[in-house]
Parts: C-alpha cells; structure tokens; sequence
C-alpha cells in the first residue's frame, strides 16, 4: 500500500474551501482540498437527508462532523446510502471529533470501493488519548454494515490505513467495526505511526476484519519506536464469533501481522464485561519480536476489563502487561 516505512503519507495541506453540511440541498461529492464541517439534516424519520461521496484521489479533512441516523429506525426509514462513500483512494484528515453513528440499513458508515485505499489520520501529531486527543472519529453502526468497510448492499470493500489516528468503529449485524460485510472481500487493514483504533463487531463478525464466511487479505500493525507511536489495534468479537481479529470460523484471513501491540476481546456475550480472552485468527499469525508461528487459531491470554461508567470502550489494566 506504499507504507513500507513509518513516515506515511503526507499531511493535508490547506483546504481549497470550506463544506457545511447543514447549508446542503442536495448530495455532495468531496473534492481535493475540501474541508468537511457541521451536522448533515436529517428528515422527519430520523434519516440524513443527503450524503457524502469522496471523489477517486481526492484529500478532504472531516472537521466536527455529525452525520447522525435514528439507531431504532425500521426498515422503511434507514438511509439508502453510505454516509460517506469513498469512490476509490481517499485520504481523511481528522480535526476535531467527528461522529457517524445510527442505523445505517444495509450500508456502512464509510465505505471503501473495492480499488481503493482509504487512509484516515489525525490533524495534530502527538501522543494519542481519548482525553488528550482532539481530533477522533467515532463511527456506530446498528444496521447491516461495518463501522468502516463493506455492508450488506455493497459487501466487499478496498484497503483500509489508519495513519496516526484515532478512531472507534462499530459495525452492525454480520459486520466488523473494520472490514467486510457476511460473505464480502476486504484487502489490507494497517495500522501506522501511533494508533489507537478500536473495532468492535456486530453478531457473528469479529472485530477488525471479516464477517462470517468472508475474506480479509491481511491485517498489519506497524513496528513502533516508543510509546509516541506505538500502534494499539483493539478488536471485540460480536455475539456468536469465536475470534476478534482475522476471521471467525467460517471465513478467511491471510495473514495477521502484529509487531508490537494488540488486544482482542472474545466473549460469549457482548455486554459482559469481564475478563475476556484474546484470539486472533488467520492462516498465518506472526507476532514479532519473539514468536513467529502458523496456526489457525492463537490464544494470547487475557487481563483486561472495561468500565462499565465510560460512554466509549476505555481499558485499564487488571494483569500483567502484553507486550509481545
């Protein structure tokens, strides 16, 4: 994906101009340069009104920005589209918090065309933190979609980076938070230069990458220097997976590359929120420095446990340290 070293690709510069969705009329596509800001109207039902697609090759930055559908909403109200699809390659520069969250129908939050390579990053470098972090994505997805990835009407996807950046994704029934939908291919999913990014899975999806009898070529979380831009990959099986990353058991991964730091929660339900078991599964598996090996299927422990109190997956330590 041209990332073979941990500068990445550049940062955006200066927006060419300026898009509020609220002053919208009509669906827009992105442009080169375009700055992306406001809450996108919605209908009487709870629906966006318009939506976004990101033109092949294009930089935009999302700045604060809300694109909200009604969670509960039946089938004959749900949006008949992605709230973002990205035509091909696309770069998503983060500056402030944006949030794309509802029931999506049988569309993702963001979709990535099956060419394309969509990168997403952060406007401010430094160390990243749900507290200290301004620019973050939250995408939620109760529909038939991923949070980021392929959906039921559209369920293979492209390539996904992130790139410095932090963002939670969650996916709806048979959908990761990451990857593709039931049945659909993904390519690459790469973490780089400092992440956190949290992907948690609909019914029977893993959390970064495929829904049941699906694909994903290959996961990859980047070497890291120090804790500046060390990568944290975050997965939550859905209800019914037996894995958090990779593919659950009736799909497919390649390969899952992990060089320094990954937490994959499994559980039998998705509320519980006790001490849950880390899988990963792919027909490769590699976790370097120390351990290299092919299996089908790695139990890497457990340790963790969320705060029920925090409105987004916060994690605190309850064993000793994972660093492999």
């Amino acid at each position: 994906l041209g990332l073979g070293n941990d500068e990445g690709p550049d940062a955006l510069e200066a927006p060419v101009r300026t898009i509020n969705l609220s002053e919208l009329t009509e669906d827009y596509v992105a442009q080169d340069g375009d700055a992306l800001t406001g809450t996108m109207p919605v209908d009487e039902n709870g629906v966006p009104k318009y939506y976004i697609r990101i033109s092949n090759g294009a930089n935009i930055i999302l700045d604060n920005v809300t694109i909200w559908g009604d969670e509960n909403a039946t089938s004959e109200h749900t949006p008949g589209s992605p709230a973002i699809y990205c035509e091909g390659d696309a770069n998503i520069t983060l500056s402030g918090i944006s949030n794309l969250s509802g029931c999506w129908g049988n569309f993702s939050c963001i979709y990535v065309g099956n060419e394309g390579t969509l990168t997403i990053m952060n406007a401010n470098p430094g160390y990243l933190d749900w507290g200290f972090q301004p620019d973050q994505l939250f995408v939620k997805n109760t529909g038939k979609g991923a949070g980021i990835g392929g959906c039921k009407s559209l369920p293979d996807c492209g390539n996904i980076v992130f790139n410095h950046s932090l963002v939670y994704a969650q996916g709806g029934e048979d959908s990761p938070g990451i990857g593709s939908y039931k049945g659909g291919k993904c390519g690459s999913i790469e973490f780089w230069n400092g992440c956190y990014v949290e992907g948690r899975g609909g019914k029977n999806a893993v959390g970064i990458g495929c829904g049941s009898k699906g694909y994903c070529k290959n996961i990859l979380i980047a070497p890291s220097v120090d804790d500046v831009d060390r990568n944290y990959a975050i997965g939550y099986a859905g209800e019914g997976a037996d894995a958090a990353f990779g593919h659950p058991g009736d799909g497919k991964c390649d390969r899952v590359d992990t060089n320094y730091f990954a937490i994959a929660y499994c559980s039998k339900e998705p509320t519980d929120l006790m001490y849950m078991y880390e899988f990963i599964k792919a027909d490769y598996v590699s976790i370097s420095p120390r351990i290299d090996i092919n299996f089908s299927e790695l139990l890497m422990g457990d340790g963790y446990e969320m705060k029920p109190s925090d409105p987004f997956p916060f994690m605190r330590r309850t064993g000793n340290e994972l660093v492999i």
